[in-house]
């Protein structure tokens, strides 16, 4: 049973913004950083969230490919989270970066990613992030909510 706490104006974002817009990460590793208060991507160094990503792309047509992922933090952290109602961020156990490293033979390989985290951002602010990647050509999405306030409460009401 999920006991709420009463929501919070959360600022809700969404890269990239749109309908049917798309957007890829690069395959050599170089850096795109999101602003997660605006929903936009920005220079090397002022972003909130930093994404590297790297395929191989020696065979175009492979079906299964070595590829590997980092989410970054600078000066903040991430923390996994499988719960369905990610509503209430944690305090501790947040690591500056995440990796995903996904070898062509690895028997649990994964042709997407969809994951979830608690970010903590280097302000102090928590929040929670909605990834996905689809590993093939480096498309992805994300979507956040921070709460400007600095309180641990995501919950978040559309009608505020």
């Amino acid at each position: 049973m999920l006991k709420l706490r009463g929501s919070e104006p959360l600022i809700k974002t969404s890269y990239p913004v749109g309908i049917g817009q798309i957007t890829q990460l690069y395959h050599d590793g170089t850096p795109v950083e999101l602003d997660l208060l605006k929903g936009t991507q920005v220079p090397s160094g002022t972003g909130q969230l930093k994404l590297e990503f790297w395929r191989d792309i020696s065979n175009k047509n492979a079906r299964t490919f070595d590829w590997k992922l980092q989410l970054s933090v600078p000066q903040g952290g991430l923390a996994e989270t499988c719960e369905e109602f990610a509503f209430q961020a944690p305090e501790n156990g947040y690591q500056p970066s995440i990796v995903i490293d996904m070898p062509a033979t690895n028997q649990n390989w994964r042709s997407e990613v969809r994951s979830k985290y608690y970010i903590r951002l280097p302000d102090g602010k928590y929040g929670r992030t909605d990834f996905y990647l689809l590993p093939y050509n480096g498309v992805f999405t994300v979507q956040s909510f921070i709460n400007p306030s600095g309180s641990r409460n995501l919950e978040y009401d559309p009608s505020k």
